[in-house]
């Protein structure tokens, strides 16, 4: 398999979502704080998820209640703060699940500090347009799109052409498909790593 990935390999990865985002200097991280012109200095956190507190602009998706939103918020500011003090000082988003396919908040993020983050969003592999709305999330900061391998899911995956559209077009835009993993789903990863041999692939979990 061309793209088998071991521990370096996923760590790799994951570093490249941010390193490759095209995070210049300058970059304010926290309170206005100014990004050394030294891209080597400081570190990437490649995997963190924010939420604001509940509110009508940003609505939890159907699968969840208010009641499983615990803390109550984890605002960007709060990542930043935390990052200034370790030395990190780009940051890739994740989106939240409380959201479900509406990723408003993470590329609200982006669009306010678009020199600290970039994001990796979840969307709807069997709506139309596939291609067309990974084009459009890339000019928008989204360098990875998630999805939850588990055997359930997995299981059609190689009669999903939505998958494929996005296996496919994740070369083509040179973002990264990210997978959150069960174990027994390895097969199928490395089935579509041999299919897709030009696209990244990070399994975060």
């Amino acid at each position: 398999m061309p793209n088998r990935i071991d521990r370096r390999g996923i760590l790799t990865g994951a570093s490249a979502l941010a390193l490759s985002a095209g995070l210049l200097n300058k970059s304010p991280m926290a309170q206005g704080a100014t990004l050394q012109a030294d891209q080597s200095a400081g570190y990437v956190d490649s995997h963190v998820h924010v939420w604001p507190k509940l509110t009508e602009k940003y609505p939890l998706d159907s699968k969840y209640t208010p009641a499983d939103v615990v803390p109550a918020a984890f605002p960007p500011e709060e990542i930043m703060q935390l990052g200034q003090k370790e030395g990190v000082q780009r940051v890739v988003l994740i989106q939240m699940s409380f959201f479900g396919f509406d990723n408003s908040f993470m590329l609200d993020c982006i669009s306010k500090w678009p020199k600290v983050f970039r994001g990796v969003a979840i969307i709807d592999h069997d709506a139309p347009l596939v291609p067309d709305k990974m084009f459009a999330l890339r000019k928008l900061g989204v360098r990875g799109y998630r999805l939850y391998a588990n055997a359930k899911n997995a299981a059609s995956w190689d009669v999903s052409p939505g998958i494929d559209a996005m296996f496919k077009t994740a070369a083509e835009t040179q973002q990264a498909i990210c997978l959150l993993s069960d174990p027994e789903v390895l097969p199928v990863i490395d089935t579509m790593a041999a299919k897709y041999p030009s696209t990244r692939i990070v399994i975060d979990h």
